[in-house]
């Protein structure tokens, strides 16, 4: 049985298997001394060159924590604030536990007082991290980076932010030697904001509609409208969007938009997940959306904010009204050199000026529909990358110290409604949920009684802890002698979405 112990270790990095049911003092004694001794003969990577410091510290830190009173404990707490929804999955035959955390996007928790038995979610990680025993794949919906490029510093004051500040070091430099990366692999999964490449069509409308949608000032608002329809990419989109003629075009439109995401498509190539999974994946979210009508609204939208556009020009620009038109269509290249000037009355707002508001209402109706389409870019994103296997072995991969192949012991941290997106498609693949909390992705009248808070008082803690209906050594020889693995290709459906900026 140590031997299987020992084996299992080495693939998952996961110590609670030393307190399986079936293992009595001794033979845990004995599994211990075996262990070590495997792990020395048994050195990390393909040139077997490269020691296994880090289970080694895994390992000492599991017996320590069993045996030491003393010893740092990981986090067991009453409550954690700032998500809204923790889910615990299963799979015993992709060897993979996950745990998913949802969150509403606030700066702060409603946690009750007093707070002596309460972390936030930024302090539970960081001591699970640092006090863990299990090496951890964290996922967090942080904005993508490139190494060689200078990165933020400061990404905000809301929870999510807080959160990705904490484990900043970790997302930026995979051989940061702070305590808190070694145990584990931190990774960002929103790539639709990508600090050092350019966006598409469709993501920098949603992006640079942001800068300015919530401005009130009139003559700010005509200035920034100015830049937004002088960007280049908008307005590419606006023309290709408004010549279309049926959703299929749009939706080829989109994957196409994908596609030229460089971390998109370099995780879709790399992941177990099929370039064919990935299109029924796409569909099948698009069917839940509302299928041809939803994408024919967004069509529609696009081409009445083009006509409200066009009427706006003609009463603003009179000398101008010919140029407006080209035939019998548009004439874009006259919108990119567009010199918006605004009027006198720079004080009154935007709201309240009937001249501005069916055109707001346009940029706004586009933006809804198009940000929750471009949504679908972070969920395969995630999916690419926890079912995938890391190369580890190139020079460009490695890391300074040892890891396992595949993430098997993940936390997701996203938006709800992203998050509800994986629980459902990890149920799909067969997962089975082993517990939760806070709100139901189930049963949408099961709701959490705190907005940014979870009662931990019923899921099991701490994380990572043996469980009975876990068994990380059921069909170990099997599995990998076989070498099989469940086809995902009809395993798609997906649960319709809340908005996610």
């Amino acid at each position: 049985m140590c031997e299987n112990l020992c084996e299992a270790l080495l693939r998952y990095y996961n110590t609670s298997i030393f307190n399986r049911a079936d293992m009595d003092d001794n033979l845990k004694k004995a599994c211990y001394t075996e262990a070590k001794t495997y792990v020395d003969d048994h050195p990390a990577r393909l040139d077997k060159t490269l020691e296994r410091t880090v289970l080694k510290e895994l390992i000492k830190s599991h017996e320590e924590y069993e045996t030491n009173p003393s010893a740092p404990k990981k986090p067991n707490v009453r409550f954690i604030g700032g998500p809204c929804s923790l889910t615990l999955q299963w799979s015993a035959e992709y060897k993979k536990l996950i745990y998913i955390f949802g969150e509403d996007h606030e700066k702060k928790d409603d946690c009750p007082t007093p707070k002596d038995d309460t972390l936030s979610i930024e302090e539970y990680m960081l001591k699970l991290y640092v006090n863990g025993d299990v090496f951890i794949d964290f996922y967090i919906e942080a904005g993508a980076y490139f190494k060689n490029t200078s990165y933020l510093t400061d990404y905000g004051d809301d929870r999510l932010s807080k959160l990705t500040n904490t484990f900043q070091s970790c997302l930026h430099d995979s051989n940061s030697d702070q305590p808190k990366c070694k145990k584990g692999r931190a990774h960002y999964i929103d790539i639709r904001q990508i600090i050092g490449i350019e966006y598409g069509k469709i993501n920098t409308y949603t992006i640079e509609f942001l800068k300015f949608s919530e401005i009130q000032n009139k003559q700010r608002y005509l200035y920034n409208l100015r830049l937004f329809f002088a960007n280049p990419k908008v307005l590419q989109m606006i023309e290709d969007v408004s010549n279309m003629l049926s959703p299929k075009e749009f939706v080829q439109y989109l994957k196409l938009e994908f596609a030229q995401n460089y971390l998109f498509e370099k995780e879709s190539r790399k992941s177990t997940i099929s370039q064919t999974q990935i299109d029924n994946f796409i569909n099948t979210s698009i069917e839940e959306y509302g299928g041809d009508v939803f994408i024919s609204s967004i069509i529609a939208d696009v081409k009445s904010m083009v006509e409200e556009l066009v009427k706006y020009k003609i009463n603003n620009d009179q000398k101008h009204v010919g140029k407006v038109h080209s035939s019998d269509k548009y004439n874009f290249e006259y919108f990119r050199t567009w010199q918006i000037k605004p009027g006198k009355d720079s004080s009154t707002t935007v709201r309240k000026n009937n001249e501005y508001r069916s055109f707001r209402e346009k940029l706004s109706n586009v933006f809804v529909k198009l940000l929750q389409i471009n949504a679908l870019v972070v969920d395969v994103y995630l999916l690419a990358r926890v079912l995938k296997i890391f190369n580890i072995n190139t020079i460009k991969n490695k890391r300074d110290t040892d890891e396992p192949y595949e993430p098997h012991n993940i936390v997701i941290y996203a938006g709800d409604g992203h998050s509800d997106v994986y629980r459902k498609f990890l149920d799909s693949l067969g997962f089975k949920l082993i517990d939760i909390t806070g709100n139901d992705w189930r049963d949408p009248t099961v709701k959490n009684p705190y907005n940014n808070c979870i009662d931990m008082e019923k899921f099991p803690q701490p994380f990572f802890e043996h469980n009975e209906k876990i068994d990380w050594l059921e069909g170990f020889s099997s599995q990998f002698s076989s070498g099989k693995r469940k086809d995902l290709g009809n395993t798609l459906s997906l649960k319709k979405r809340r908005v996610e900026p």
